[in-house]
């Protein structure tokens, strides 16, 4: 990333800060990951997710293309980080051209993707413009993956993998394999480690099923003591020690297994770096709605991953992206977690209540030095001056 984006950044963050420090509800620094898609499709239906069971309309609403670019032209030069995504698969959405007004901003893409549709050649035009690349990948069982990522063929995702993940943590991307912890992948969790591990992933995640109620009875949280997953997941962070590789538990308390050596020729944390900042200097304050913007294809304006209708800020289609960030639902927002009452669904939120108290092993003081916190540090020092 430039230097002259780097400091403008830096400078963004820097009002961001004073903003949380003084308590005012009007800010004067703007987002700095927005979270936009021109649609909300999804070519899977799985169990956790989008149930076969359940009819619901995830694919009528659809943002055009200009108004896309409008909204990122609008707050690119503070973004630093774009997610081509609404709940949704952002290889069905128009992934090459964010990538292209990423390029024009210079902003580093996120992608989270099921792998189905992330052909060597999809995967290429948007190389250079990407930061971090999660696949959702359940299982190295070919009947349980499919049986839990129901539409997707086994074969067809880990051929996609072999030809992508090397190539794009080759070039520095970080790339993570995710996978939702449910009782039948559990016993399997070593073997998962090693199989994630040949397809040249630098790391994994565990996440917590959050689970619709049809699908509780395959939530092992529901089923056994914390002790026992804990020691099942002991198994699989030993593994990945062996094998070089970093292991996040998504779960009531996020903890980061930090293993491995990985030198990244795009190594920009500084995103990374910021969000962890306003976690923890800011703890009562959820550090998403802090920094990050969210823009679903009906135009509707959120200030996080939770589209509940009462987190809804307003629309791109009556007001702009930046009067609405500095408008009185965002303010009532900011002056809500100011006050240490924030709305139902900001309490109970797993982000207010779990990623929060983020735990780092073996040794967060000098894994917190490798993230690049000297760097931090040099941006908020500068600024002093």
């Amino acid at each position: 990333m430039p230097d002259s984006k780097s400091n403008r950044l830096a400078l963004n963050f820097s009002a961001m800060v004073r903003d949380l420090k003084s308590g005012v509800a009007q800010w004067s620094a703007l987002p700095m990951h927005m979270e936009i898609s021109t649609n909300a499709r999804c070519n899977l239906r799985c169990i956790m997710c989008r149930p076969r069971n359940v009819d619901v309309d995830f694919d009528s609403a659809r943002l055009d293309l200009d108004t896309v670019a409008a909204a990122v032209d609008e707050l690119g030069p503070n973004l630093g980080l774009l997610t081509p995504s609404s709940g949704s698969e952002p290889f069905l959405g128009d992934p090459e051209f964010l990538a292209e007004k990423c390029r024009e901003h210079e902003i580093w893409l996120t992608v989270t993707t099921n792998g189905t549709l992330m052909t060597p050649e999809r995967y290429a035009a948007i190389e250079d413009t990407l930061l971090y690349l999660q696949v959702s990948f359940d299982s190295h069982v070919p009947e349980l993956y499919e049986w839990i990522r129901s539409g997707a063929k086994f074969d067809r995702v880990v051929s996609n993998l072999r030809q992508v993940i090397p190539r794009a943590s080759a070039v520095g991307v970080d790339t993570c394999a995710s996978a939702v912890l449910i009782e039948q992948t559990l016993p399997h969790l070593p073997q998962y480690v090693d199989f994630v591990a040949d397809l040249g992933f630098h790391r994994i995640e565990l996440q917590k099923l959050y689970h619709r109620v049809d699908v509780r009875d395959i939530d092992p949280y529901r089923r056994h003591p914390p002790e026992k997953i804990l020691d099942q997941v002991g198994l699989a962070v030993d593994r990945a020690k062996k094998r070089g590789l970093s292991l996040i538990l998504s779960a009531d308390k996020r903890i980061h297994y930090m293993f491995g050596k990985h030198t990244s020729k795009r190594s920009d944390r500084r995103m990374a770096d910021y969000a962890y900042y306003l976690m923890k200097r800011f703890p009562r304050f959820c550090f998403q709605a802090a920094h990050y913007v969210r823009v679903t294809p009906d135009g509707m304006v959120y200030p996080c991953c939770n589209h509940h209708e009462s987190m809804v800020m307003g629309s791109i289609y009556e007001k702009s992206l930046t009067d609405i960030w500095q408008g009185p639902k965002y303010q009532q927002l900011r002056s809500e977690f100011f006050s240490g009452k924030p709305r139902s669904h900001c309490s109970t939120c797993p982000i207010m209540t779990g990623v929060a108290k983020a735990e780092f092993k073996p040794n967060s003081l000098k894994w917190l030095f490798k993230r690049g916190w000297s760097l931090l540090a040099t941006d908020l020092a500068g600024l002093r001056r």
